[in-house]
């Protein structure tokens, strides 16, 4: 069963966010929930924080990315 944290309103949503926050700290929270985000989900929201070039010279986000989308 999906539940509400699951639905694709709420991907919809964290992919907004990861798009138009500013804060690195934000997008490391996203990041780190990639893994409790269904396997069809992680996918648009790792795409959504790619959008952050600026975020490859981080130590943790690019790991926390991979991480989010290898499990």
């Amino acid at each position: 069963m999906e539940s509400e944290k699951d639905s694709p309103q709420s991907t919809a949503f964290f992919c907004e966010i990861a798009r138009n926050t500013s804060s690195p700290k934000v997008r490391l929270a996203l990041a780190s929930a990639l893994q409790r985000q269904p396997v069809t989900n992680r996918f648009a929201l790792a795409e959504a924080l790619l959008d952050h070039a600026e975020d490859a010279a981080d130590d943790n986000l690019p790991l926390m990315m991979w991480y989010g989308v290898d499990h």
